[in-house]
Protein backbone atom coordinates (compact mmCIF):
# COMPACT_ATOMS: atom_id res chain seq x y z
CA UNK A 1 0.00 0.00 0.00
CA UNK A 2 1.35 3.30 -0.88
CA UNK A 3 2.23 5.79 2.08
CA UNK A 4 -0.24 8.67 2.22
CA UNK A 5 0.35 12.19 0.71
CA UNK A 6 3.13 10.58 -1.61
CA UNK A 7 3.70 10.63 -5.02
CA UNK A 8 2.65 7.22 -5.23
CA UNK A 9 -0.55 7.43 -3.12
CA UNK A 10 -1.31 10.16 -5.44
CA UNK A 11 -1.29 8.05 -8.30
CA UNK A 12 -2.78 5.68 -7.15
CA UNK A 13 -5.95 7.83 -6.12
CA UNK A 14 -5.67 8.88 -9.99
CA UNK A 15 -6.01 5.37 -11.39
CA UNK A 16 -8.95 4.29 -9.24
CA UNK A 17 -10.89 7.95 -10.07
CA UNK A 18 -9.99 6.32 -14.10
CA UNK A 19 -11.08 3.53 -13.56
CA UNK A 20 -14.79 4.23 -12.09
CA UNK A 21 -17.45 4.52 -14.46
CA UNK A 22 -19.58 6.03 -12.05
CA UNK A 23 -17.35 8.62 -11.36
CA UNK A 24 -17.17 9.14 -15.63
CA UNK A 25 -20.52 9.34 -16.05
CA UNK A 26 -21.39 11.58 -13.10
CA UNK A 27 -18.09 14.30 -13.87
CA UNK A 28 -18.74 14.07 -17.58
CA UNK A 29 -19.01 17.61 -17.55
CA UNK A 30 -16.06 18.50 -14.51
CA UNK A 31 -13.62 20.64 -15.95
CA UNK A 32 -10.72 21.70 -13.35
CA UNK A 33 -7.94 20.42 -11.40
CA UNK A 34 -7.75 19.71 -7.98
CA UNK A 35 -5.04 20.82 -5.80
CA UNK A 36 -4.67 19.03 -2.33
CA UNK A 37 -2.75 21.17 0.45
CA UNK A 38 -1.84 18.34 3.28
CA UNK A 39 -0.25 21.25 5.86
CA UNK A 40 3.26 19.83 7.74
CA UNK A 41 2.29 18.61 11.29
CA UNK A 42 6.02 17.59 12.35
CA UNK A 43 4.89 15.92 15.56
CA UNK A 44 3.15 13.37 13.66
CA UNK A 45 6.20 12.88 10.77
CA UNK A 46 5.01 15.21 8.21
CA UNK A 47 7.76 17.83 8.30
CA UNK A 48 6.86 19.87 5.49
CA UNK A 49 3.77 20.64 3.26
CA UNK A 50 2.51 18.69 0.43
CA UNK A 51 0.58 19.52 -2.37
CA UNK A 52 -1.23 16.48 -4.36
CA UNK A 53 -2.94 17.22 -8.13
CA UNK A 54 -5.79 15.64 -9.33
CA UNK A 55 -6.14 16.21 -13.23
CA UNK A 56 -9.75 16.03 -13.82
CA UNK A 57 -11.19 16.70 -17.17
CA UNK A 58 -14.59 15.72 -18.41
CA UNK A 59 -15.21 12.54 -16.03
CA UNK A 60 -11.51 11.32 -16.67
CA UNK A 61 -8.91 11.41 -14.54
CA UNK A 62 -5.85 12.38 -16.87
CA UNK A 63 -3.26 12.04 -13.61
CA UNK A 64 -1.95 12.67 -10.56
CA UNK A 65 1.38 13.08 -8.22
CA UNK A 66 3.02 15.47 -5.42
CA UNK A 67 3.83 19.08 -7.38
CA UNK A 68 5.55 22.10 -6.29
CA UNK A 69 3.34 24.52 -4.12
CA UNK A 70 3.40 27.39 -7.18
CA UNK A 71 1.57 24.66 -9.59
CA UNK A 72 -0.74 23.53 -6.58
CA UNK A 73 -1.49 27.90 -6.31
CA UNK A 74 -2.84 27.55 -9.73
CA UNK A 75 -5.10 24.90 -9.71
CA UNK A 76 -8.94 25.64 -10.23
CA UNK A 77 -9.78 23.81 -7.14
CA UNK A 78 -7.93 23.88 -3.81
CA UNK A 79 -8.68 22.00 -0.49
CA UNK A 80 -6.30 22.25 2.26
CA UNK A 81 -6.00 20.52 5.65
CA UNK A 82 -3.36 19.17 8.30
CA UNK A 83 -1.98 15.71 7.96
CA UNK A 84 -3.87 14.85 10.38
CA UNK A 85 -7.47 15.92 9.26
CA UNK A 86 -6.52 14.32 5.71
CA UNK A 87 -5.63 10.82 7.57
CA UNK A 88 -8.89 10.98 9.72
CA UNK A 89 -10.80 11.61 6.10
CA UNK A 90 -8.56 8.94 4.19
CA UNK A 91 -9.06 6.08 6.51
CA UNK A 92 -12.32 6.57 6.97
CA UNK A 93 -12.63 7.73 10.31
CA UNK A 94 -14.16 11.70 9.57
CA UNK A 95 -16.60 11.77 6.43
CA UNK A 96 -15.18 14.35 3.97
CA UNK A 97 -18.59 16.92 3.57
CA UNK A 98 -18.49 16.90 7.75
CA UNK A 99 -14.56 17.93 7.39
CA UNK A 100 -15.90 20.75 5.03
CA UNK A 101 -18.39 22.01 7.40
CA UNK A 102 -16.26 22.10 9.97
CA UNK A 103 -13.53 23.79 8.27
CA UNK A 104 -16.15 26.15 7.48
CA UNK A 105 -17.12 26.44 11.17
CA UNK A 106 -20.79 24.92 10.43
CA UNK A 107 -22.27 23.67 13.39
CA UNK A 108 -25.81 22.95 14.72
CA UNK A 109 -26.43 26.69 15.66
CA UNK A 110 -25.30 28.07 12.39
CA UNK A 111 -27.34 27.04 8.93
CA UNK A 112 -25.07 26.30 6.03
CA UNK A 113 -26.80 25.04 3.39
CA UNK A 114 -23.82 24.29 0.81
CA UNK A 115 -20.30 24.63 0.57
CA UNK A 116 -19.77 25.89 -3.13
CA UNK A 117 -18.22 27.45 -5.48
CA UNK A 118 -20.31 29.23 -7.86
CA UNK A 119 -17.82 29.93 -10.78
CA UNK A 120 -16.17 26.58 -11.56
CA UNK A 121 -12.54 26.48 -13.29
CA UNK A 122 -11.76 29.95 -11.57
CA UNK A 123 -8.97 29.62 -8.75
CA UNK A 124 -11.24 29.92 -5.99
CA UNK A 125 -11.23 29.24 -2.43
CA UNK A 126 -14.52 27.40 -1.49
CA UNK A 127 -16.59 28.67 1.74
CA UNK A 128 -19.43 28.47 3.23
CA UNK A 129 -22.81 29.18 0.80
CA UNK A 130 -24.16 31.56 3.17
CA UNK A 131 -21.32 33.66 3.64
CA UNK A 132 -22.09 36.49 1.11
CA UNK A 133 -18.91 35.63 -0.33
CA UNK A 134 -19.84 32.47 -2.13
CA UNK A 135 -15.88 32.26 -3.77
CA UNK A 136 -12.37 33.81 -2.25
CA UNK A 137 -9.85 34.28 -4.99
CA UNK A 138 -7.12 31.79 -3.87
CA UNK A 139 -4.67 34.32 -5.03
Amino acid sequence: MAMFAGQEWFEAFGREIEASEAYREAAADWEGDIAFLVEAEPDRGLRADVWGLLDLWHGACRGGGVIHADRGREAAYILRAPYSRWKEVVTGELDPIKAQWDAAGCTGGIACPAIACVNPGTHAVCVPANSGDLCMGAN
